[in-house]
Formats: structure tokens, C-alpha cells, sequence
């Protein structure tokens, strides 16, 4: 078994027996076509070496010619627009190729083309994808999203097979940006509840039956 799944179903939550068979997905290589598209991309900066370093400096003088609305606006694109038609070529103009995913899926490669390859994975998985953007905040260089992602289980994910159910989970989503492209990025999505909505996983007994539980129990201490 892959030394992977063993990350994978500590960041995710998924039992291990979801995703013990899912190395032939997780760990292939990047999308080709993806890959393809974005060194096509017109005036990107792809084409750096893989043994770069992906080094963010926070002590960079700040983007004084761009403001937090420019910012804000550039984050709900990459979420609202670019994200849900996985376009790699617009991708690049709003992804700095050294960037940092800190909570990137396990298998994904460094910088923009790591990004390139989340983008594809979400692509081959779920159909009808949007993100509903809930709440943007800006500060300096930092904005923050608060979203649900929609979509269809279409396609194999995490080892499940394609379900057809449909799911939407919370998400918050932090950028940092540095001359107008996102240079780091968290995530903190509710994958519990994803894993839940996807059959995963059971999900926890509804209160009423809880209720009904503790009558029962009650009631054979008292009879």
C-alpha cells in the first residue's frame, strides 16, 4: 500500500478502506492535456525547472498598485470562473508558478502545475462544479472566501466509484497574492461531510433515533 494513503486519510477523514485501492488515481501523473494547456498558456511562466524551489518571502514590499477590491476580484475569478471550467490558459494569469498549496490533495506536484492538476482531479470527478462564494475579505496581501462547492459525482474520486449523488460541502479558501497572482493558498473544506454525502462513511444517527435509543435503554433499567 502506498505511503500516501496513509496521509490521505488523516487530511481527508476517509476510512482506510475507501481509499487503499485509489494509488492507481492519486498517484498518476498530472492530466496531460492540462499540462499541455498551461505551458501553451500566452505570457505564463511555466517554464521553470521542477527542481526550483517554491520559496515565498513575506518581507516583500507591498502591492501598492493593487488594492484589496483588485485582489478580491481576481480571487472570485479564479474561484467563480476559471476553477469550474478547469481553464488552465486563465489559471496562469492568476497563479504565480512557484505558489505554495498548503492543503493540496496527496500526489499533487509543486507550484502552478500542482494547481493544474487539482483542477483536472475535480474536473474528472464532478460534473456540474461551482463554487457559491458566501463572503470575501481582504487584508493587505491576504483574501479569505468562504464557499460551497456543488457538483455531481461523476467520475472516481478518492477510489469511489462515480455515484451520481449530488454534494455540497463548505469550504474557506486563504490566498496570499504577490504582484497581483496568488503566490500561497490554504483550504479548510468540511471533507467529513463530503465523505458523508458520497456514502463514505455513515453518517451519525439522527437525533430522534438517539432519542428512541434512550427511552429503549430507560426502559429496560425500569421496567
Amino acid at each position: 500500500m502506498p505511503a500516501w494513503t496513509g496521509q490521505a486519510s488523516v487530511r481527508y477523514g476517509w476510512p482506510q478502506h475507501v481509499i487503499e485501492n485509489a494509488d492507481h488515481f492519486m498517484v498518476a501523473e498530472p492530466p496531460e492535456a492540462f499540462l499541455e494547456a498551461l505551458r501553451a498558456a500566452p505570457g505564463n511562466r511555466y517554464e521553470r525547472s521542477h527542481q526550483a524551489a517554491c520559496t515565498t518571502n513575506r518581507q516583500e514590499p507591498p502591492m501598492l498598485h493593487l488594492i484589496s477590491q483588485d485582489l478580491k476580484a481576481i480571487a472570485r475569478r479564479t474561484l467563480g470562473e476559471i476553477f469550474p471550467h478547469g481553464d488552465v490558459a486563465a489559471l496562469a494569469e492568476v497563479i504565480h508558478p512557484n505558489v505554495v498549496d498548503h492543503d493540496g490533495p496527496p500526489g499533487a506536484p509543486p507550484g502552478l502545475e500542482g494547481m493544474a492538476w487539482s483542477t483536472g482531479m475535480l474536473q474528472a470527478a464532478f460534473s456540474d462544479r461551482r463554487w457559491e462564494i458566501h463572503q470575501v475579505i481582504a487584508e493587505d496581501d491576504t483574501v479569505v472566501l468562504s464557499c460551497t462547492f456543488h457538483g455531481r459525482h461523476t467520475g472516481q474520486f478518492m477510489g469511489l466509484a462515480p455515484t451520481s449523488r449530488s454534494v455540497a460541502f463548505r469550504q474557506v479558501h486563504i490566498i496570499r497574492f504577490q504582484d497581483g497572482m496568488g503566490i500561497e493558498h490554504w483550504a479548510v473544506p468540511d471533507d467529513l461531510d463530503l465523505a458523508r454525502q458520497l456514502g463514505a462513511i455513515p453518517r451519525p444517527p439522527s437525533q430522534p433515533v438517539l432519542a428512541d435509543a434512550l427511552a429503549q435503554l430507560l426502559s429496560d433499567l425500569h421496567p
